[in-house]
């Protein structure tokens, strides 16, 4: 079975920018945050809290590039953690 997000993701810049004010991310779990903004292109909170929040669900660290090059094999490594 395929991963399903449970958020819409793709934004529009405004919507974007509008949930980073709102700072929907704080009270969130990590998962919550992976699940949303990992699929999301649009940067909608800080990096260093994604970072964090990605880091804690894949029990690795994640270096700043794999978020670039490497953004499908962080997909498909969360996913695989969370079957």
């Amino acid at each position: 079975m395929e991963y399903e997000p449970k958020w819409k993701t793709h934004l529009t810049k405004e919507e974007a920018i509008q949930l980073a004010d709102s700072e929907w991310y704080k009270g969130k779990s990590t998962r919550e945050i992976v699940e949303f903004q990992l699929y999301e292109p649009r940067l909608c909170m800080p990096f260093d809290e994604f970072q964090k929040a990605v880091e804690a669900e894949l029990g690795r660290p994640v270096q700043t590039i794999e978020f670039g090059a490497c953004l499908e094999t962080l997909r498909r490594e969360f996913e695989e953690h969370n079957k």
